[in-house]
């Protein structure tokens, strides 16, 4: 049986289906626990993913939760986010409590996992913070995304692990770099 969590990040994505799925399944985490008699708090839905304001990826979520029956009261939305990285740090500084699910596919639950345990270790986030994955259905197609972006992840960090023990930074700031290059001026962009 999956703990009872104090918040759960949905993690956005530029498909509505996908989305939509995610979404579902933080609903359903949410009805359950939210129908216990527990003395616990209502929890926290955090919508991530950036994008055009009116448009972005967290809007999405969070009209597909309220559609769902989640109490507005209860959800929460971050607008930054353009990438697995960024919901996560994002997404945690507007988490409720240490127990934190994770709303998304099984693929790419293994990334967000990976990302997670890596800024714990480097301190980049509370190390008291627990993962607990909500998965939502998946289908072929995300199956095989996950089969490139996951190595792809790996590779970076990597770069980024390895920056990180010659230079004395950290995981986040290190794995940033390592997707945005300075331009030269101090300033990062994408490639």
């Amino acid at each position: 049986m999956r703990p009872l969590v104090d918040s759960i990040i949905v993690h956005g994505n530029p498909s509505p289906r996908v989305a939509r799925e995610r979404a579902d399944a933080a609903y359903r985490v949410v009805w359950k626990q939210n129908g216990l008699a527990t003395n616990r708090s209502k929890l926290i839905v955090v919508a991530t993913g950036g994008g055009e304001p009116g448009n972005c990826r967290s809007s999405f979520i969070v009209w597909e939760l309220k559609r769902l029956g989640v109490p507005e009261d209860q959800i929460r939305q971050e607008f930054s986010s353009g990438d697995t990285l960024d919901s996560i740090r994002n997404g945690l500084g507007l988490c409720e409590g240490r127990v934190i699910g994770f709303a998304s596919n099984p693929h790419h639950l293994r990334r967000v996992r990976y990302l997670f345990e890596g800024l714990k270790m480097e301190g980049a986030i509370d190390g008291r913070y627990v993962f607990v994955p909500i998965e939502s259905r998946t289908s072929l197609r995300d199956a095989a995304y996950e089969l490139f972006a996951m190595p792809l992840t790996m590779l970076r960090t990597f770069r980024g692990f390895r920056y990180a023990h010659l230079n004395s930074g950290g995981f986040a700031e290190s794995f940033g770099r390592s997707f945005y290059p300075d331009d030269g001026n101090g300033n990062r962009r994408a490639r």
